[in-house]
C-alpha cells in the first residue's frame, strides 16, 4: 500500500553554507508516486523519536555517524541501510499506530493515507479503521478516494461483503459491528466508482451475488 525506495541524493546547501547530503525518497501511496527529501540527521531524528515513542519496538540501527556524510562511498552505504530502515517502520504495526503520526509527517502522507494503511495493514485496529474509512466516499475527500480501489483494500472489501453473507454477527469479525453493512455498502461503492480496475476485482469477486443475497435473506426476515 505504502512503499519506499530511496531514488537518489542530492548535494545541498545549508543557510549555513555548508554542503550536505539530502536522500530523495519516492513514495508509493496506494499507486501514485511523490517523491520527499531527507538529510541524515532528519532520519536520525526520526529514529530516535520512534524509539522513544514506541518503548521496546525493535528497529535496524541507524548507520553511523561520525563519518564524512559527503564521501561517495559512505551515501552509498547509508542510501541502502536508509532505505530498508524506512521499509522496517512500514512494516511495524507500532510505528504504523503511534499516535504522533512521526513516520507519516517524515514522509509528507495525509490521513487517508493513515487510516487506509493501518486498515490493511494492522489487523487489531481494523474495526476502529474501518469506521473512519468510510468517511473517504464524502466529496470533500473526493481526491482521496482512489485508494479504496487498491487491490489490497479490494480484497479486505469483498472479505467483509463475504462475512456479512455467511458469517456469525457475533464472531468478532471487523464488519459485524454497528452500522457496518451499511460503512461496508459505502466502501463498496467508493471502491467501485474509483477505477476499472477496482470494478472488475469486485465484480471477479461475485461481489453483486452476495449482494443479492442479502437483500433476499432480509426480505425473507
Amino acid at each position: 500500500c505504502v512503499t519506499v525506495r530511496i531514488l537518489r541524493t542530492d548535494e545541498q546547501m545549508s543557510l549555513m553554507m555548508q554542503r550536505f547530503t539530502a536522500y530523495v525518497i519516492q513514495v508509493s501511496d496506494f499507486g501514485r508516486t511523490n517523491e520527499v527529501s531527507h538529510r541524515y540527521g532528519d532520519f536520525e531524528a526520526l529514529h530516535r523519536s520512534l524509539l522513544t515513542e514506541c518503548p521496546g519496538v525493535r528497529l535496524p540501527p541507524m548507520p553511523p555517524k561520525g563519518v564524512d556524510g559527503t564521501d561517495v562511498a559512505v551515501i552509498k552505504s547509508r542510501k541502502g541501510e536508509l532505505e530498508k530502515m524506512l521499509q522496517s517502520m512500514l512494516a511495524n504495526p507500532e510505528v504504523l499506530t503511534e499516535k504522533s503520526l512521526l513516520l507519516w509527517k517524515f514522509l509528507d502522507l495525509p490521513n487517508p493515507t493513515v487510516i487506509a494503511t493501518r486498515f490493511v495493514s494492522v489487523p487489531r485496529a481494523r474495526a476502529n479503521t474501518f469506521r473512519t474509512l468510510g468517511k473517504l466516499v464524502e466529496p470533500k475527500y473526493k481526491d482521496d478516494v482512489f485508494r479504496l480501489g487498491h487491490p489490497a483494500v479490494v480484497e479486505l472489501l469483498a472479505e467483509g461483503l463475504r462475512e456479512l453473507r455467511q458469517g456469525d454477527p457475533a464472531g468478532g469479525h471487523w464488519v459485524q459491528q454497528q452500522a457496518g453493512r451499511t460503512t461496508l455498502c459505502q466502501l463498496l461503492g467508493g471502491a467501485l466508482a474509483s477505477s476499472e480496475t477496482a470494478r472488475s476485482r469486485l465484480l471477479e469477486s461475485d461481489v453483486v451475488a452476495h449482494l443479492l443475497a442479502l437483500v433476499e435473506r432480509d426480505e425473507a426476515a
